[in-house]
């Protein structure tokens, strides 16, 4: 495994010197908004490897180089399976609807509930323009143009920016002929019962982990000309006090077609992984999730990330997301634990985050405290309440998850809660923080889907 690894970037990284001339001919012909979304990869690599390697979306890296599509019909990338979407409207349709709900966008943006958020946004805003990734556009108006709404969305200690390509009709004119997938928990516990299966109950043993996160994912990569002409995304100034119109060069994080269009690299990149360096990761969007025996750790460690150096694919390298491999890893909000104390090497186990539990505790106890729940907080709670109950045993909690449901759909009726709303709420919160584990056919415990 060791040799292969290395025989297969030594093959490619002298192959990437052998086409430097070439790559950077490809980049002076890219349309100006796209080289400096694109600058740095190594695209003709990237193709070369896909098409030695048999991948079936031949026609990534010529996307790619053109800027992916947002509106209309989706390219095939034979890769996912099919499911045809059509879209709601017709571009020209969308564009004649703009006329009306343009205005109606601009005063939703205009009309800011909370100002230090709103800082916030245009700060960060400010920063993606200093870094090429969006522009300006007030001075052509909105004129045939097709709004998206930016709002900031509190996550934890960050705020993330959102893109709301929905609201102006520009997400209705995207088709999509396959159903996306993505790596989640399940396909990270499937690669573990299949070890233990095929391996030996001591296949686990000795075993670390670690994830890998790209930085600022969906912009590394830019749109085609014809969407970038037709977006703007109203944001709102709170220096000059007034809305601003902004174009974008890379894939906004709102739009359906910029999720489409990052799987198809993300997938890409997973299976070079898998078929050319032999590494057992799973890809969930821009989260690269990797195992390894511990003797193999630093092989593995290397491959992945000159994997990602070779194709110009940026990638935490020091912070908080740029971890050590460990026994405990954590990934899409739980924590695998590859060496629980009393295993023995037989099992591991898959659990929540402590501080995904105390955030939903303190959320809990809030309504309790309070006794009100708006719409938006029953539908907020009611996502993160059937998250967590899907890793405890039973179905018990999903009668007392309907009555949230029916909040979240009468709550702007009315915020105060019911006592028998409370209380359903408080079973809520000893039950899905507390709830038993899961169990395997010989009644072995598998903490919160955990694997024997």
């Amino acid at each position: 495994m060791v040799k292969t690894r290395a025989q297969f970037l030594k093959t490619w990284t002298a192959r990437c010197k052998e086409l430097e001339t070439a790559e950077r001919e490809l980049h002076n012909g890219f349309a100006p908004h796209l080289k400096g979304a694109l600058v740095g990869k190594r695209l003709l690599p990237f193709n070369e490897i896909l098409t030695a390697l048999q991948y079936p979306d031949t026609e990534l890296v010529d996307t790619i180089c053109t800027g992916f599509p947002l509106t209309g019909w989706m390219p095939k990338s034979h890769v996912f399976p099919p499911h045809m979407k059509r879209p709601t409207h017709s571009l020209d349709a969308a564009k004649r609807l703009a006329k009306g709900v343009n205005n109606s966008i601009i005063k939703q943006v205009s009309e800011q509930a909370d100002p230090e958020l709103a800082a916030e946004v245009w700060n960060q805003s400010l920063d993606e323009v200093s870094k090429g990734w969006t522009w300006f556009g007030d001075e052509s108006g909105m004129g045939g143009k097709i709004l998206a709404k930016r709002f900031g969305l509190k996550q934890g200690d960050k705020i993330r920016m959102i893109d709301d390509c929905s609201i102006g009709g520009f997400n209705a004119t995207c088709g999509t002929s396959e159903k996306l997938k993505v790596h989640a928990v399940d396909e990270i516990a499937a690669y573990m019962c299949w070890c233990m299966t095929n391996l030996g109950k001591e296949a686990m043993q000795q075993v670390v982990g670690k994830t890998y996160d790209l930085k600022n994912a969906y912009k590394q990569y830019g749109v085609r000309p014809q969407d970038r002409d037709l977006l703007r995304i109203a944001v709102w100034d709170h220096v000059q006090g007034r809305v601003r119109l902004m174009g974008t060069n890379a894939l906004p994080f709102g739009a359906v077609g910029s999720v489409g269009a990052f799987l198809r690299v993300s997938m890409a990149i997973w299976y070079i992984g898998v078929v050319g360096l032999r590494l057992c990761w799973t890809s969930f969007f821009d989260d690269f999730t990797s195992l390894s025996k511990r003797v193999n750790c630093n092989s593995a460690a290397v491959a992945a990330e000159s994997l990602f150096s070779l194709l110009g694919v940026q990638f935490a390298r020091e912070g908080k997301k740029a971890v050590e491999w460990a026994t405990k890893v954590k990934t899409l909000g739980v924590v695998l634990d590859l060496e629980p104390a009393d295993s023995s090497g037989n099992y591991v186990t898959l659990g929540h985050t402590e501080s995904r539990v105390a955030e939903l505790r303190a959320s809990l106890e809030g309504f309790l405290q309070t006794g009100k729940m708006s719409r938006k907080d029953a539908e907020k709670i009611r996502g993160r309440l059937q998250w967590f109950e899907s890793f405890a045993h039973g179905r018990i909690a999903q009668q007392s998850l309907r009555v949230i449901s029916q909040v979240a759909s009468t709550g702007g009726e009315r915020e105060t809660l019911t006592k028998f709303e409370l209380n359903t709420i408080a079973f809520l919160k000893d039950r899905v923080l507390t709830a038993p584990p899961y169990a395997d056919p010989d009644n072995q415990p598998r903490h919160l889907v955990g694997i024997h």
